[in-house]
């Protein structure tokens, strides 16, 4: 089977623990997954091929940088090679005045989603914005 390549939008705490979590079992039998497979489908079988987030403490650095940069503290000793990085998406309502000074935004220009998505070829986008960021969702 293929690789379920994914993209994901907002490198927050969710999208650090996923992306600890896919490094922690992949190529590996380790215990705590209930369902190992889905579909015939692993863990080992997500690749990210792209991440997107507003902050200028992670737009430009790969993922592994980026989620370092969250509250969620890094566990995994070894966290691989993945080498994404971390393009620049659109602010619209993802900052509100209380989040700002915590979020830092970029003064960089946004990608194109888009061409992003196919350029990367990415089946699967995985959104994990701010609850109220309608426009940016």
């Amino acid at each position: 089977m293929e690789r379920i390549r994914i993209c994901i939008v907002g490198i927050g705490n969710c999208a650090s623990a996923l992306i600890q979590g896919i490094q922690y079992y992949r190529g590996s039998n380790k215990k705590g997954l209930v369902h190992p497979t889905f579909a015939g489908y692993r863990v080992s079988d997500i690749q990210l091929v792209a991440a997107v987030d507003i902050s200028e403490n992670k737009v430009g650095k790969n993922v592994l940088e980026a989620i370092k940069e969250n509250d969620l503290q890094v566990v995994i000793d070894h966290l691989g090679d993945l080498n994404v990085p971390v393009s620049m998406g659109k602010i619209l309502d993802g900052i509100i005045n209380e989040t700002e000074k915590n979020i830092n935004p970029s003064n960089k220009t946004p990608v194109d989603i888009a061409d992003l998505l196919k350029s990367t070829k990415a089946e699967i986008v995985l959104c994990l914005l701010p609850s109220g960021a309608d426009e940016a969702v």
